[in-house]
């Protein structure tokens, strides 16, 4: 629809000044450039320093012993991860006080920022599209953010509590059970701290000037509303096990196929660092950074250097191709936006 147009005069020359939204765009377009190429650099320098480790031969080897079904298996296992991680976001925007649409629409959202994130060179991160469609089913700019940003600060606390859990029997020798407990215990502990730390935005409203501090205090209230949500955190904390729990044992099932014997606990720990570790905003979808955080970790457990790469590239490869149907839906949405 096209909007109206109000019959106040017009100025001759105000359509010859550029707007300051149009300079701030023309001035920030360079910068996301520069920082795009530099993220492009640094994950073709990993890329390139992981394989000079390697050969084809070495590659093509394991490679030929790994049976398809057991891609097929991992592939369905990262599946699953993306309906839990939407089934958490739902639950969150209702935390916030939203009426979040279909699950399917969600799904649809959620493989559109996938897609971007992993398998586009994109400088808009899966993330910020995701707020943009929240704000496009009826939420406000500052709910939709805290409500993308609350899910995944829930999935950080959880493979956080997995990756203690992990390390206690590893290194600790705990029992599972045992294990679990103290895993448990982090969660709680990390929780309740942040949730201190929410009320941080009240001491700053007495800053001058700082107009953004009434955002940071509401955005805070908030999440501190989300977290008396007890359906929310139970939902959360379940969803997370399962996001994280199929990646886990998509990458268990791979190890196993290539003929490798790590424990379940060996792969939790060592792909929970890994995932912290490509968390950080430095590569095109965290590659180069997963390849080589892979070999590093794993090799400490005495998997093989190649076997550890095949494992991080197929994971990387499972992702994309979950991804694909957001460029389908991507692409149907455009042509029928035009």
């Amino acid at each position: 629809m096209i909007p109206a147009v109000d019959d106040k005069p017009v100025d001759a020359d105000a359509g010859s000044q550029p707007s300051a939204n149009d300079e701030q765009a023309n001035q920030s377009a360079p910068r996301r450039t520069i920082i795009f190429a530099a993220k492009l650099a640094i994950s073709l320098t990993l890329l390139v320093v992981i394989f000079q480790g390697l050969s084809w031969e070495t590659l093509a080897e394991p490679l030929s012993r790994l049976p398809m079904s057991v891609l097929l298996i991992a592939t369905l296992l990262m599946a699953i991860q993306v309906v839990a991680a939407c089934w958490r976001w739902r639950q969150v925007m209702i935390a916030v006080g939203d009426e979040p649409p279909r699950l399917s629409d969600l799904l649809r959202s959620y493989l559109i920022g996938l897609f971007v994130s992993q398998g586009l060179p994109s400088t808009m991160g899966g993330d910020a599209l995701r707020i943009v469609h929240g704000h496009g089913w009826g939420q406000s700019w500052q709910s939709s953010s805290v409500s993308v940003l609350l899910e995944r600060v829930i999935a950080v606390l959880v493979l956080g509590a997995l990756l203690v859990a992990a390390s206690a029997v590893e290194f600790l020798d705990l029992s599972t059970g045992v294990a679990v407990l103290v895993g448990s215990l982090s969660l709680a502990a990390a929780t309740g701290l942040l949730y201190v730390l929410s009320f941080a935005g009240h001491a700053l409203k007495g800053w001058k000037g700082a107009s953004w501090v009434e955002i940071v205090d509401e955005s805070l209230h908030l999440c501190r509303r989300a977290a008396h949500d007890g359906r929310l955190l139970a939902i959360g904390t379940i969803s997370s096990v399962v996001s994280h729990g199929t990646v886990f044992t998509a990458a268990f099932v791979i190890f196993q196929g290539l003929g490798v014997d790590l424990t379940m606990w060996q792969v939790s720990l060592g792909l929970a660092v890994v995932m912290l570790a490509t968390m950080l905003p430095i590569t095109i979808g965290g590659w180069g950074l997963r390849e080589n955080m892979m070999a590093g970790t794993f090799g400490l457990f005495g998997a093989p250097l190649s076997e550890s790469v095949i494992v991080s590239l197929s994971l990387g490869v499972m992702i994309v191709i979950i991804s694909l149907p957001g460029v389908v839906i991507w692409f149907r949405d455009s042509a029928r936006g035009s």
